[in-house]
């Protein structure tokens, strides 16, 4: 097998060694033994992997050297060995996060600059709807914002069409919402 993401060479199976490469650029050589129920020991290939690399705990960054257990010995995390992306794609992820950000900031910021005259000046009409666009707005653009976030991982498994829909979505419905109220407002 050949050069992988996570700089694993070889195979992992029948106790064939491999090399594993960390962001650290250590080559280790690890032995693969399997399990009794065939299942590779993941924690002796952790520990191996540990024993020559200088990688950080992800939790909070204190160095993994040398580590004999399944968790950082600073934060009590545990820890698991897995294959990761080099740059994992985040651009449709982070573009919805900017587009619902600003609409959540926009709403909130001038929601909270004109709650005074909202207050002392109640009248009726088309201004209460104008004042409901922009509370709702705010409502609507944070728990999206909110949903957003919670939904990272699911979102980047999602296909690309799929993720670019939803992205679309997360810039229209601020769009929509701050031009709504600003249409009543001039």
């Amino acid at each position: 097998m050949g050069e992988g993401v996570s700089g694993w060479t070889g195979q992992c199976g029948g106790g064939v060694a491999g090399v594993l490469g960390g962001t650290g650029g250590c080559g280790v050589k690890v032995d693969c033994r399997r399990m009794s129920d065939g299942s590779p020991d993941r924690s002796e290939m952790l520990r191996a992997f540990l024993a020559e690399c200088d990688e950080p705990c992800p939790a909070c960054g204190y160095n993994l050297r040398g580590l004999t257990g399944e968790a950082c010995p600073e934060c009590g995390e545990g820890l698991r060995l897995r294959v990761g992306m080099v740059e994992p794609r985040l651009g449709l992820f982070v573009a919805g996060l900017i587009g619902l950000a600003a609409g959540a900031g926009f709403h909130t910021i001038l929601g909270i600059l004109a709650l005074p005259q909202a207050l002392s000046n109640p009248r009726g009409g088309v201004e209460v709807v104008g004042w409901a666009v922009l509370y709702g707005g705010a409502v609507v653009c944070s728990g999206g914002l909110v949903a957003w976030v919670r939904t990272r991982r699911r979102m980047r498994r999602l296909g690309t069409g799929l993720q670019v829909f939803w992205l679309t979505l997360g810039w229209l419905v601020p769009a929509v919402t701050v031009g709504w109220f600003l249409s009543m407002v001039v």
